[in-house]
């Protein structure tokens, strides 16, 4: 099995981010947490398996945080994932962070259930957000492919701490 490694990503992966983005979110505009981001336009960390880009993390720092705008693997189920949120938890307690918080909304079981399992806590609910969301980005369904509704957005955190999370 190959390696995956992680790197901050650079003018030479514009295009792979691009692309990643509107294969995964239909444009490069995501909405996070209330706010509309151009997630192209964020700092962004790159997975690499043998040599070919096969994730993507991009992020916004605060003085306190370090918040997920956007995770994709492009290649699934080789911990792509795991590897790319390890990677911004180890970079935000470098920076000396609180936490590393994140938005999903409800029809992505699978997406909370990865989240979880990497140590993040559901940390708020906000009912019917998607709706708004929707004002932002009008290119947001209002259901999912298996017919669930979309719209209630779930907030996660990981709480970081002197090198060790709370």
């Amino acid at each position: 099995m190959s390696t995956v490694s992680v790197r901050s990503a650079t003018a030479e992966d514009a295009e792979f981010v691009r692309r990643t983005l509107i294969d995964s979110w239909d444009a490069t505009e995501v909405v996070a947490g209330g706010e509309l981001y151009d997630a192209s336009a964020q700092p962004a960390f790159i997975a690499v398996v043998d040599g070919d880009p096969a994730g993507l993390l991009t992020y916004r720092l605060t003085d306190e945080a370090l918040l997920v705008v956007s995770l994709d693997a492009v290649v699934k189920r080789r911990g792509i994932g795991a590897t790319l949120l390890n990677h911004a938890f180890d970079d935000a307690r470098g920076r000396g962070l609180q936490r590393v918080w994140l938005t999903t909304s409800n029809e992505l079981a699978d997406a909370l259930a990865f989240y979880l399992s990497q140590g993040m806590r559901l940390t708020e609910v906000n009912l019917d957000a998607m709706a708004d969301a929707r004002q932002l980005k009008p290119l947001i369904p209002t259901h999912a492919a298996d017919g669930t509704p979309i719209r209630d957005e779930w907030v996660l955190e990981r709480a970081l701490r002197n090198n060790r999370d709370a």
